[in-house]
């Protein structure tokens, strides 16, 4: 059957219907001025709500130009995702086609019940859209993808790819000045001998997640060792250290939910937990503890900063940290993403301004850099490991990019 030769009506029915046969994801069709034209969803409020939850969505979908036809994701409240293919001859006469919502983890039910304590909902409200959002299907990306692109089709008639997906998200995170006052009361908490440590760190954490630098660069309040647990009979040291591995863990989960891969996540954590572990006095535990924030939140930003990307070239920037130790070329990489390597190459450098090469020897770099300081292991062992051909040639290029030979980093860094 061809689609496109239904009827308008008929044909977006048709495709909600077929929705409906395989997933419980809900598709809305709403007018220029976001009134509901048609749903297949069993409570249509609820959804609604939810997808005008954050007060830029309806600024940011009035902003698209006339001819904008491309599948777009969409992300509101910070856990909500939804695919929007947009129709109509100008922007009087547009029409929003929108699918959703999905979330992509457990996790994300608690965070969405966070979110919604933070409204100004009735009680009534609040339970009836907390009961909704337990309704909502937990899906991988690319499931949630390909009903993205059966939509785009049913609307345009054609097909399109992952690498034309257009991404947004429109969240409301606390305004910076907000996060100070809230700050400057824990502080005053504190210096009172009553700091709620938990609610700091939960501030912690939610920057954290948001990859939020100039938090982190301007607060030294919270790179101290919050003592999440405090044990009979133990030293303050050990307590520190325990409590130290504790944090990382919290943190290595909160950079998850802000979007770096657990392929990632997990082995960094492993390495500050390690570094704790062999620690031998307190001066080097608030270094790894310091460390080990920064480093998390920076990746996270930089995880961010790649919304703008193909879904092509965020997968060949994954993959080359995820595999920053393996002997990489493109070969390797094209067949990843998909990709032939000439086109990747081309794609690389017009998205992030440099060539795969470059991005390679930078992350190769930082790598080198993370196990001076945290680890004892001999620059031939780093230098082999990054597949240079002697540890002369690897010394020279770190002293390149950091103007200090590993040796001379080492001392300076050193945990």
């Amino acid at each position: 059957m061809n689609v496109s030769n239904l009827q308008v009506e008929n044909k977006y029915e048709f495709f909600a219907e077929l929705l409906s046969s395989c997933t419980n994801l809900s598709y809305m069709c709403l007018d220029a001025d976001f009134l509901l034209v048609y749903s297949n969803a069993t409570d249509s409020v609820s959804l609604q709500r939810l997808f005008f939850m954050d007060a830029c969505c309806k600024e940011y979908l009035c902003s698209l130009a006339a001819d904008f036809r491309e599948l777009l994701m969409l992300t509101t409240g910070r856990v909500f995702k939804w695919m929007i293919v947009c129709s109509g001859e100008n922007e009087k006469s547009r029409y929003y086609h929108v699918i959703g919502p999905m979330m992509e983890t457990d996790y994300h039910y608690q965070n969405a019940e966070k979110i919604l304590q933070g409204t100004w909902l009735s009680r009534e409200d609040f339970l009836t859209l907390s009961q909704y959002i337990n309704t909502l299907p937990i899906m991988s990306p690319i499931n949630f993808y390909q009903y993205g692109m059966m939509l785009y089709y049913c609307v345009n008639g054609k097909k399109t790819s992952l690498s034309d997906i257009v991404y947004y998200e429109s969240s409301d995170p606390l305004p910076f000045d907000e996060a100070k006052e809230e700050l400057v009361v824990l502080e005053k908490a504190a210096e009172q001998g009553n700091r709620p440590s938990w609610v700091m760190e939960e501030r912690k954490m939610r920057y954290l997640e948001e990859g939020n630098l100039k938090f982190f660069e301007d607060f030294h309040a919270l790179s101290s060792v919050d003592i999440h647990f405090q044990y009979a009979n133990d030293d303050l040291f050990h307590q520190t250290k325990i409590n130290i591995i504790i944090s990382t863990a919290l943190c290595c989960r909160a950079a998850m939910r802000g979007g770096l891969a657990p392929e990632i996540a997990y082995p960094l954590s492993g390495l500050y937990i390690r570094s704790a572990d062999h620690a031998t006095n307190h001066s080097e535990l608030q270094k790894i503890h310091n460390t080990m924030l920064k480093d998390f939140s920076q990746r996270v930003h930089k995880h961010k900063l790649k919304q703008g990307m193909s879904l092509q070239v965020k997968l060949c920037h994954d993959y080359i940290q995820m595999h920053v130790t393996d002997s990489l070329d493109l070969d390797t990489l094209a067949d990843a993403v998909g990709y032939s390597k000439y086109y990747l190459c081309h794609k690389f450098q017009e998205e992030t301004g440099m060539t795969i090469q470059k991005y390679i020897h930078q992350e190769r770099m930082e790598y080198a850099k993370q196990q001076l300081r945290l680890t004892k292991e001999n620059v031939q062992d780093i230098s082999d490991r990054l597949h240079y051909c002697n540890p002369s040639h690897f010394s020279s290029r770190f002293r390149a990019y950091t103007g200090m030979t590993p040796k001379e980093y080492r001392e300076k860094n050193i945990q």
